[in-house]
């Protein structure tokens, strides 16, 4: 037999101990052999235990893969919703930018309807002084009016004493005119006995003679009346044009009555222009503040659904961070775990070196025992090509699991990496228990058990190592893409509180300039209803002043009109004093002849017609200041002695004497007349 030199020699200290320590003195079986058997059971118990340690590994790195799948999903569902945020942030902005732009748009309206008001006070204002300057003017006249009445009533009265005195007059005048056709009557009588008595004639003529004398100094009587009315014509033309002076003023103050009431009707219609813009800037304010009212709302909802939804996002991301943290512990446990597996591995490979250094101390004391056990071996032979046959076909099992493995790594590898788990570790339990059969049945066996045992060690090695590089690798890349994710995630989180701070800032600043604009507006809405009450109180005191105004200008009409009608009643009342004059300068000649006679029996009867209308036309008027001045002097004629027969001396109309009007009311009508004049110039050089 050749001999075989070991790979791996024993070591020193193995070498140096005695051959009596290490054989069997019965059998001649190396001592080194069982142990080393020993140690090879324990160290495939510590590698079986190696293998279940990677396979918990295994499951916990498919744990992790899984878990890094869901917490990729939630960062592209956090990366939406952040998106999503964003993108109804920026709504929001516009929202507030177009909110803004209402606002100003509001506040521009709001200036200029204060603007409005502004000139709608300053216009008050000046309507007021107009008003107040009116109202003293009217005041003024108010008083004159008043004066200008009670100096009516006292004409009324001079004039109601007047028509009773020119009634008495008119009785007298009837029963002096019965008194005359009675003495004419009884004058024809007396002239048929004066036919027969020619010589009573003469006697008679002498009488007659001084009854003309007597007739002569009546007409000189009637002279002076003549002349005392001409007087009255002058002091009646006069007055008129008194009167027409106070007409032309009272037209005047009618026309300015008419402008005012004009100008009162144009601020009328002004104020409710208005008062129809205030309505309709009030109706949009209204409007804005609904709107406003609707916007804070909507914001004040969007808020508060920005607000939950970021305590969800706050949540989450507390939660993420809960799991970030958990998964950092887990890959501090799992980079512990990859630190012991390498401690690990390196204990293996000094123990696998280890080994291979026994095994080729144990292939030289194979030399040794080769004689004793040739006749074992053969039957290990046989045996142990059965086992061959089934350790090939158990290798192209392997290899196509691993190609299916490999396959389905592609295409998934957390399941791949479980069914190879599975499978290695079910192998080797199979490898394990028929190693230990092997090792129980066949001690003697230990050559083709040191070929076996090694080749198997490395190829589990070799895939051992292989997978723990891949899962290096990819525990490298997870940890890469998870800082890499962890820091976008951090950059987005601050970002998004960046923002969500910015956003809250610029609410509360936003809400904080609508809160002191909806004051404000408040407040010149308040200050704007006051000045709209006050508006329309002075309106109403202004009316109502126009209502009085109104009032007295109908009743300085009724007045002017009145003292119209007593004026035209005065003048037609004015003309019988002509007719009486004219009846007593008829009533002079009745003694000079019968045709005398017969024609004052003619002119007598317009007087009683005439003294008839002087009563209906005294009984209608009310009385002005033109009458004193026309009867002043109707009762300078002189006294006519009564009738007096035809037989003794002639007889002839007497005169009845008429009362003299007082001067202190003629003085105070001039002195008022003076004081309207006074008042009407004053208001021209105001107005």
């Amino acid at each position: 037999m050749e001999n075989h030199t070991p790979s791996h020699p024993l070591p020193v200290e193995i070498q140096q101990m005695d051959p009596d320590e290490t054989v069997c003195k019965y059998c001649g079986v190396s001592y080194l052999i069982h142990h080393e058997f020993k140690l090879m059971e324990e160290k495939v118990k510590a590698m079986e235990a190696e293998v279940e340690f990677y396979r918990g590994s295994v499951e916990r790195e498919k744990r992790l893969l899984v878990d890094l799948q869901t917490l990729n999903m939630r960062l592209e569902q956090y990366k939406t919703t952040s998106e999503q945020q964003s993108e109804s942030l920026k709504v929001v902005g516009m929202d507030l930018a177009g909110k803004q732009t209402e606002l100003e748009s509001v506040i521009g309206d709001v200036s200029i309807i204060g603007n409005k008001l502004k000139e709608a006070e300053h216009q008050s204002q000046m309507f007021r002084s107009k008003y107040q300057e009116q109202i003293s003017a009217l005041k003024k006249t108010l008083g004159f009016l008043q004066l200008m009445k009670k100096e009516l009533t006292r004409v009324r009265g001079v004039v109601s004493e007047f028509s009773d005195i020119q009634r008495g007059f008119s009785t007298e005048l009837l029963n002096r005119s019965r008194d005359a056709h009675a003495e004419i009557t009884t004058l024809h009588e007396s002239l048929g006995t004066s036919q027969t008595q020619i010589t009573c004639l003469r006697e008679q003529m002498r009488d007659l003679q001084s009854v003309a004398a007597a007739a002569e100094l009546k007409a000189q009587q009637l002279q002076t009346l003549v002349h005392g009315e001409s007087q009255l014509q002058n002091k009646y033309h006069e007055m008129q044009k008194q009167t027409l002076d106070l007409n032309n003023q009272l037209k005047t103050l009618q026309l300015r009555l008419q402008k005012g009431t004009s100008e009162m009707e144009h601020y009328k219609q002004l104020f409710m222009s208005k008062s129809n813009e205030n309505e309709d800037n009030l109706s949009r304010l209204r409007r804005h503040e609904n709107e406003r009212k609707e916007a804070e709302s909507r914001r004040c909802e969007e808020l508060r659904v920005k607000e939950e939804e970021w305590l969800a996002c706050n949540q989450k991301c507390k939660y993420l961070q809960e799991q970030l943290s958990e998964m950092e512990r887990k890959e501090e446990e799992i980079s512990r775990r990859n630190s012991r597996s390498e401690n690990e591995n390196e204990t293996l490979k000094t123990a696998l070196k280890q080994a291979e250094e026994e095994i080729s101390t144990l292939k030289q004391e194979r030399e040794l025992t080769m004689l004793s056990h040739q006749n074992t071996i053969e039957q290990l032979r046989e045996s142990f090509r059965q086992e061959m046959v089934e350790g090939d076909s158990w290798g192209s099992k392997v290899n196509e699991e691993l190609s299916k493995e490999r396959v389905q790594l592609s295409l998934g590898l957390q399941e791949a990496e479980q069914r190879l788990r599975e499978e290695a570790r079910m192998e080797l339990d199979i490898e394990r228990e028929k190693f230990q059969e092997l090792i129980q049945k066949y001690q003697k066996e230990h050559k083709e058990l040191q070929k076996k045992v090694p080749f198997l060690i490395h190829t589990a090695t070799m895939e051992l190592k292989e997978e723990m590089s891949s899962l290096e690798k990819k525990l490298e890349g997870a940890q890469m893409s998870l800082t890499e994710k962890e820091n976008r995630k951090d950059q987005e989180i601050e970002s998004l509180k960046k923002l969500v701070f910015e956003f809250e800032n610029q609410l509360r600043h936003e809400q904080s300039s609508v809160d002191a604009l909806t004051a404000e507006l408040r407040h010149n809405k308040q200050q704007k209803s006051q000045k709209l009450i006050e508006i329309t109180k002075e309106l109403d005191q202004l009316t109502q002043e126009s209502y009085q105004l109104h009032e007295e200008n109908s009743l300085l009409q009724e007045t002017v009109r009145r003292e119209c009608e007593e004026r035209f009643e005065l003048t037609e009342a004015l003309c019988g004093p002509e007719q009486l004059l004219e009846l007593k300068r008829l009533s002079g000649g009745l003694q000079i002849s019968q045709r005398s006679l017969s024609q004052s029996n003619l002119v007598l009867s317009p007087p009683s017609a005439s003294s008839q209308r002087q009563k209906g036309m005294s009984t209608q008027s009310s009385g002005i200041e033109t009458k004193c001045g026309g009867l002043t002097r109707l009762a300078g004629s002189a006294e006519i002695p009564s009738s007096t027969r035809l037989r003794s001396s002639g007889n002839g109309l007497p005169s009845i004497p008429l009362p003299h009007p007082p001067r202190e009311r003629a003085s105070s009508m001039s002195e008022a007349r003076h004081r309207i004049a006074a008042a009407i110039q004053k208001k021209e050089n105001k107005m």
